[in-house]
């Protein structure tokens, strides 16, 4: 119910800040062919852009409801057909990033969370800390001068095949992981303290299957949570690291439309990320009920 009122506002205050910021998206378009002021202010009525902005604000709504995004005043092309075109390789990026994220985040939480107190624990946990305090697009040139400029290792652009997927899987996933392995280790830590581990304990069951029938399931509800907000994190964050590693995607598209002030671009591509972010919201609720029926119990009492 209140996934409406979410992208209302978003659409509103994306709008809003695209046309309160300095600059004029007719003189930008026409920067370098010496305009008059003529011609810009008949560019500017060819764009709608002198009427007022709550105006303005209606017939982009009006097209929104119709399912228009818009058209790019760079290409000149609909905003949802850019979208489209870039949408696989950001996909594609976010994919990676999670498929980093989950190969370290996770065990690394199940080490920490399941010898707590020990040196592994102490270690996995200081990495932890170490990624989530590091920037993602500082880390990412890090990469690049590390293994590309200095070693030579991978390329560093990330286009093309395998290789070149990696630095930037690295660098968008490598704080994800660290947010996992924190969250999985507390959910295990607060799950072993439990009666019911105890009792299990006392009926003769062994560590390992405590922990894959009971343990794991209850510890992973916290983390599900997350890791589909993160989801959405890791689209938004593709914008730097897309840009970084010269990536055709969403984010670029949005840096470039940005720079160029293509209002219809940017309202379009913010709109489209504030959507995914929103269904991914939705998608978590439904599979936290799933692994855990307590979330379902506290919601229906």
């Amino acid at each position: 119910m209140l996934a409406i009122p979410v992208l209302l506002g978003v659409s509103i205050i994306t709008f809003a800040t695209l046309h309160l910021i300095p600059g004029d998206p007719a003189r930008t378009l026409l920067f370098g062919t010496e305009a008059t002021p003529q011609q810009v202010a008949a560019l500017r009525q060819q764009l709608g852009l002198n009427r007022p902005m709550p105006v303005q604000y209606w017939e982009y709504l009006d097209r929104l409801l119709h399912g228009d995004l818009g058209q790019s005043y760079v290409n000149q092309v609909s905003v949802a057909s850019e979208i489209a075109q870039r949408l696989p390789s950001t996909i594609e990026l976010a994919f990676a990033a999670l498929v980093v994220a989950l190969a370290i985040g996770v065990p690394a939480g199940l080490i920490a969370g399941t010898r707590p107190g020990t040196w592994l624990d102490r270690a996995a946990t200081s990495g932890a800390v170490l990624g989530v305090a590091i920037p993602y697009f500082w880390l990412a040139l890090l990469l690049v001068l590390i293994f590309s400029v200095e070693l030579g290792l991978v390329p560093s652009l990330g286009v093309g095949g395998f290789t070149s997927m990696i630095l930037p899987a690295i660098a968008l996933g490598w704080g994800f992981a660290a947010m996992i392995a924190r969250l999985l280790r507390a959910g295990l830590v607060d799950v072993y303290s439990q009666p019911y581990v105890a009792a299990a304990r006392a009926r003769g069951l062994s560590d390992r299957r405590i922990l894959t029938t009971t343990v794991l399931r209850n510890a992973c509800g916290p983390m599900v949570a997350v890791l589909g907000l993160q989801i959405g994190q890791l689209l938004a964050g593709a914008v730097a690291i897309e840009v970084i590693f010269g990536r055709a995607g969403i984010g670029s598209l949005l840096y470039n439309a940005i720079s160029s002030k293509d209002i219809p671009t940017v309202q379009g591509g913010v709109l489209f990320l504030a959507v995914i972010y929103v269904a991914l919201n939705l998608v978590v609720d439904v599979l936290k009920a799933i692994i855990d029926p307590r979330t379902r119990r506290t919601a229906t009492s």
